[in-house]
């Protein structure tokens, strides 16, 4: 394999898990997915440090049952050390009491991801991230 498809995939796991984390409202591993000094934007809310994205992930609402669907992401290398991702997200959720039944699940977002990666000791990590919404139920 290439340095540019490791970098890639690097980068496209950190999409992944993201959406995994927020979707099991695991904070605290979703948190270390970001540099220390890394940044979340989304509309009203700008959270930099992973001390200020955890205090503001956990006061996110835990009566809905979400999933988080990416496409495929276009990575774009600027450096070995930094790459610039995008993808769209499709969020579903229902309330959590329809838990076992998702027939309740409906597409109640449409956005984009806007994303800079860089290499750190821990490996690749999100720098910042933008999350911008095209269309909302």
């Amino acid at each position: 394999m290439t340095k540019d498809h490791d970098i890639r995939d690097a980068c496209r796991r950190l999409i992944a898990e993201f959406v995994w984390h927020v979707d099991r409202n695991d904070y605290h591993a979703l948190v270390e997915l970001f540099a220390p000094d890394g940044v979340f934007e989304r509309p009203g809310a700008i959270m930099a440090g992973r001390q200020a994205i955890l205090a503001a992930m956990e006061l996110r609402s835990c009566d809905r049952l979400t999933r988080h669907f990416c496409t495929d992401p276009i990575i774009d290398i600027v450096s070995p050390t930094a790459a610039n991702g995008r993808c769209y997200v499709s969020l579903q959720s229902a309330p959590l009491a329809e838990r076992g039944d998702q027939s309740g699940m409906r597409v109640t977002l449409v956005g984009e991801y806007h994303d800079r990666f860089v290499l750190t000791g821990d490996g690749w990590r999100i720098a910042y991230r933008t999350a911008r919404i095209i269309s909302q139920d």
